[in-house]
């Protein structure tokens, strides 16, 4: 497998681990479909009649588990028990290898000439049996993979790409405050996780400002309630004229996206690109600020 990987780089040295992986899991599927057969109307050479109907019946029950699992909508015809199947299965394969290595210690002693090799192969074979526990919880932990390739795909290059991109900002914005809330949003915005992105750059801009603002300063200007909300510090900068109205409008479009991600449409968070530019802006004003306010004091 290793040299295969470095003849494709000497022929081709734009090849690159989403392509590996792209490929992989393109052939492993392919191969799954075609041993198991759980979507052939034909039965495959692979298998016996019985063997291949359990296949479907544990295929069908991955997709009740990973549909149940994306959406957390409980459907008709998934009891608890179909839900702990997989479990047992686990439970089972243990008791199972537990059991091969009770077998291979009897076979020495019954067998002494008998060599680890090929002590390994039966063992191998045995695991291999499709109508035993080892291959039904690959049956399920197999289609379960397949599922959740295709509903949280990860792609090496989209990762690479955020990676850089977190990078130029911190080259661009090098303050110390910057990257510390900066990194606070890192792993939401390298997963391209948008809801849980947009929550957490609302509640660092939130921190961020509390940091800058004295809560008693912003209750005397705007004389509101007591508990100081993130819209109560974007307005109170508003009315002072201490910040830009365009770095403003980033905080605001940073609060309403939080909001909504939390409250409202998790599904409908804008273009996590900008808001992570608006962060960073209104990071940075905020580096200005303070640095102003400490020049001030002195």
């Amino acid at each position: 497998m290793l040299g295969d990987y470095v003849d494709r780089l000497q022929q081709y040295p734009s090849f690159t681990l989403a392509d590996a992986v792209s490929e992989a899991c393109g052939d492993f599927e392919d191969a799954f479909f075609e041993y198991w057969g759980v979507n052939a109307k034909v039965l495959p050479d692979t298998l016996s009649h019985d063997d291949w109907l359990e296949a479907k019946r544990l295929y069908g029950l991955a997709q009740q588990i990973a549909s149940l699992g994306a959406t957390l909508v409980h459907r008709k015809g998934i009891g608890p028990e179909r839900l702990a199947e997989p479990g047992a299965l686990a439970a089972e394969v243990a008791r199972y290898e537990a059991s091969l290595l009770q077998f291979a210690e009897h076979a020495k002693r019954l067998l002494p000439d008998l060599t680890d090799f090929d002590l390994m192969r039966l063992q191998s074979h045995m695991r291999s049996i499709p109508g035993g526990p080892v291959a039904k919880l690959g049956i399920v932990t197999g289609a379960l993979q397949i599922y959740a390739a295709a509903l949280f795909p990860w792609n090496p290059a989209v990762l690479a790409d955020r990676l850089q991109r977190l990078t130029e900002f911190l080259v661009r914005h090098p303050g110390d405050r910057t990257r510390d809330y900066l990194s606070r949003v890192a792993t939401c915005y390298v997963l391209d996780l948008k809801p849980e992105f947009a929550v957490m750059a609302r509640a660092a801009l939130d921190a961020a400002l509390e940091g800058v603002i004295d809560d008693d300063a912003v209750r005397a200007r705007l004389r509101g309630d007591r508990v100081v909300t993130l819209q109560r510090r974007i307005e109170y900068l508003r009315s002072m004229d201490l910040v830009d109205s365009k770095t403003l409008d980033a905080a605001e479009r940073l609060r309403r996206a939080g909001r909504d991600a939390a409250h409202f449409t998790p599904s409908m968070v804008p273009d996590i690109d900008g808001l992570l530019g608006d962060l960073v802006s209104v990071l940075n004003a905020l580096e200005h600020f303070k640095e102003l306010e400490r020049t001030t004091d002195e």
